[in-house]
């Protein structure tokens, strides 16, 4: 009699686990995959961040921030703030050649391009480059400009809402995903509006160089 009162609890525990289990397969199971084409791109937004990615056959990969420009007269910061925050990083960080930097009007581009081996820690290099705050070097190249001006900045503006993220190269769609929930899901999102970036993907072209290519004049933004 014992025994059996023992038994029991033991078996309704081990009932409720294998139902428990049932309902995450049928959740795995209903999860929807994307399978794309080459050739074909997909847009989604996570955690505030807007992500494009456009598939194609290579063995290296196009990788692009946006970060969108947005200095007024209340900031008493220069218009082109955003390139002088990641050119302070870049020497910051002591990053290699493939990361490049192009300034417009209405946004600024941390551009990198590389081999597919090395995606996922240059991604996660570039952004330790767009988060960092310590801006600990060549200060002294920004005239009225202090540290607390620039780290104030960056947490006002470097947030998820207003910047948007490129990739073209040879992946699946759940491997960014994944990556981006990695990188992104503690990063404030912001209250800014989100822009339209309308990023022309089809001006982004690769050179036949190989698959231990790394130049940095490999990537071209048109």
């Amino acid at each position: 009699m014992t025994n059996n009162l023992f038994l029991l609890p033991v078996l309704s525990v081990l009932f409720i686990i294998s139902c428990s289990g049932e309902i995450i397969k049928e959740k795995q199971v209903l999860t929807p995959v994307i399978p794309l084409k080459f050739g074909e791109s997909h847009l989604f937004t996570k955690y505030g961040l807007t992500v494009e990615f456009k598939k194609i056959d290579t063995d290296s990969f196009a990788l692009i921030f946006l970060l969108q420009n947005d200095s007024t007269e209340n900031d008493s910061l220069p218009a082109n703030i955003n390139e002088i925050i990641l050119g302070i990083s870049l020497r910051s960080e002591e990053v290699d050649s493939g990361f490049k930097l192009i300034f417009t009007d209405n946004y600024t581009q941390l551009a990198i391009r590389s081999i597919k081996s090395r995606f996922e820690p240059l991604f996660h290099q570039a952004i330790e480059i767009i988060f960092n705050q310590s801006f600990n070097s060549a200060l002294n190249t920004v005239d009225g400009i202090d540290p607390e001006d620039l780290q104030r900045y960056s947490s006002d503006k470097f947030v998820t809402s207003r910047m948007a993220c490129i990739i073209i190269g040879n992946f699946e769609v759940g491997q960014l995903e994944a990556l981006i929930e990695r990188y992104f899901h503690d990063r404030t999102v912001g209250t800014g509006l989100k822009i339209g970036f309308n990023y022309p993907l089809d001006n982004i072209f690769f050179k036949n160089t190989g698959i231990d290519s790394t130049e940095s004049d490999s990537l071209s933004s048109g």
